[in-house]
């Protein structure tokens, strides 16, 4: 699955004419670095490579949108990723990034519409009913991963929470 992922985001890349990106995931137990840019947000692809985190948690799809917590926040997830990892958490934000693979959609969210507060998800084909285009607003329902850090087109080190999304719904 990864290899496909891997194979699409290269594909769309060289046809894009854009830099590749690398994307590695990230297991910290100290305190998260504060990623302070003031690059385009506009200009990031992702390529993941591999998974460092020897995590307990196993990824699940909980029967409904009840499981999922309400009081989880944006600075929690960047702060302290190992105190939520394997946590259900509902956040709303603007969708800055679409890449489309043939089993999944991986998304870039600006949670609350702040462009400082980022996150990383993907979501199943087999969950969606609809594309999710750049600009929308959504609520996702998703479970923490850690942290995910790529490289972004100039060079600088980007770190931003990980997460894999179970529900949405438009807004």
């Amino acid at each position: 699955m990864k290899k496909v992922v891997l194979l699409c985001v290269l594909g769309i890349s060289l046809l894009g004419g854009c830099k590749k990106e690398e994307v590695s995931k990230t297991n910290h137990t100290d305190s998260t670095e504060s990623v302070e840019s003031n690059e385009s947000y506009d200009s990031y692809s992702y390529s993941e490579q591999e998974s460092s985190s020897s995590s307990s948690f196993k990824l699940s799809k909980p029967s409904d949108k009840s499981s999922f917590r309400t009081d989880i926040t944006y600075d929690n997830l960047a702060r302290t990723p190992n105190q939520y990892e394997g946590e259900y958490f509902k956040l709303t934000g603007k969708v800055l990034q679409v890449l489309e693979a043939d089993s999944e959609t991986q998304m870039r969210l600006a949670v609350d519409g702040d462009y400082d507060h980022v996150i990383y998800t993907r979501i199943s084909k087999f969950s969606m009913e609809s594309r999710i285009l750049e600009n929308d607003q959504i609520t996702i329902y998703a479970q923490s991963l850690g942290l995910v850090s790529y490289s972004s087109t100039l060079g600088g080190k980007i770190t931003i929470p990980d997460s894999e999304t179970y529900y949405y719904e438009m807004n």
